[in-house]
């Protein structure tokens, strides 16, 4: 029967296991970092983030076998915008040059039937879920948050025309000694505490209104990110409330001035991809023994208010000082390459990873 793309009947369970279950083949176990329960409700608009957007999901089939999968997602009044952007997300397929040209061949020419002008991927429905593609590194088991994929990914993009728009890097570094110093990081600490600023650990007790703080001041920083979307305040404390149970909070810090926030910095513990997993009886337990006896750190988040630039660097100082001398290494999660953030400190980088994001113009692509 060869290839076939079908779109995915929400209401049809086989329609939805297959497009589900496509990673199951593709990934051993140590590497699967896929949510399946929480896919399922991002696919069929139940999600806290499906208010603003309409999904429309797809399985290729070869020879009748679920063989690959993607899905595009379109914000509402897309359409009717300049740049009538489609996103593509989701994407998982074989390693089959045909197949792949299929699919992405498919999302092609579904998103010129509905008039528009560039795909964006790979976004997995939201900025706040999952986006960026991986293109190095790939024997490495993932660290919590990082967006896995296999190798072939990237190859297969750039051949059905895919261009790269945005690079991203993850820096690993060396535990840091007792005894740590970094004069210029050390300096910048010591100007802003002077000048009467106030970096502390986020209090558990007040929670709720700690994570209004941070909505507040990574909505108006992260305005400008490729690809992001304002969410509503409320919607935003439930998803990351979900974070509560996994922070360590001596590794959640809020800047404040005038005691105004004016910055944060978020890390969880290394879980790899526990967390994704936590239907596991055994993967909770591995969860609570790692959040309590720490090895590495992931530094999620981090962001200070421009009228208060450098106040990251003293940041940086106040978590690499908490770290000092204990053995725990640390991951700089996805900065973008332009960033000065992405560098802590250069002498205790012994790795890094590369990502990107990609983009193709359709507007000028006809299929017949």
């Amino acid at each position: 029967m060869g290839l076939e793309c079908r779109e995915v009947n929400i209401l049809k369970k086989e329609d939805m296991d297959d497009f589900l279950n496509v990673t199951d083949s593709l990934y051993d176990k140590n590497y699967d970092v896929f949510d399946k329960e929480e896919i399922k409700t991002l696919i069929e608009g139940m999600h806290t983030f499906s208010l603003c957007n309409y999904v429309w999901a797809f399985c290729i089939y070869k020879d009748s076998k679920p063989v690959g999968r993607f899905a595009l997602t379109s914000y509402f009044g897309a359409i009717l915008s300049l740049d009538r952007i489609v996103y593509i997300g989701f994407v998982e397929c074989i390693n089959d040059e045909e197949t792949f040209k299929f699919l992405l061949t498919k999302a092609s020419e579904f998103a010129v039937e509905h008039y528009f002008k560039r795909i964006i991927g790979p976004v997995d429905i939201s900025f706040w879920v999952r986006y960026r593609l991986k293109v190095n590194n790939f024997a490495d088991i993932p660290y919590t948050g990082e967006p896995y994929n296999l190798p072939y990914y990237y190859d297969h993009f750039l051949k059905s025309g895919y261009e790269v728009i945005e690079t991203y890097t993850t820096s690993f570094y060396k535990s840091f000694e007792k005894g740590y110093t970094n004069k210029k990081l050390e300096k910048r600490y010591r100007d802003f505490i002077n000048k009467g600023y106030v970096i502390r650990k986020f209090n558990e007790k007040n929670f709720n209104m700690g994570i209004r703080e941070i909505y507040h001041l990574i909505t108006k920083l992260y305005k400008n990110f490729p690809i992001y979307k304002e969410i509503a305040e409320e919607d935003f404390c439930e998803y990351f409330g979900k974070l509560r149970t996994v922070l360590n909070f001596d590794m959640v810090k809020m800047a404040y001035y005038n005691d105004e926030p004016v910055g944060f910095f978020i890390a969880i513990p290394n879980y790899n991809n526990l967390t994704y997993h936590i239907d596991n009886f055994l993967n909770v337990l591995k969860i609570l023994f790692r959040k309590k006896f720490t090895k590495e750190y992931v530094f999620l988040y981090m962001g200070v208010e421009e009228e208060h630039r450098g106040l990251g660097s003293a940041i940086v100082y106040n978590v690499v000082k908490e770290l000092e001398g204990k053995g725990i290494t640390s991951i700089g999660s996805l900065v973008h390459a332009n960033k000065a953030s992405k560098c802590y400190d250069n002498r205790y980088i012994y790795k890094r990873n590369k990502y990107v994001l990609l983009s193709k113009n359709i507007d000028n692509i006809l299929y017949f």
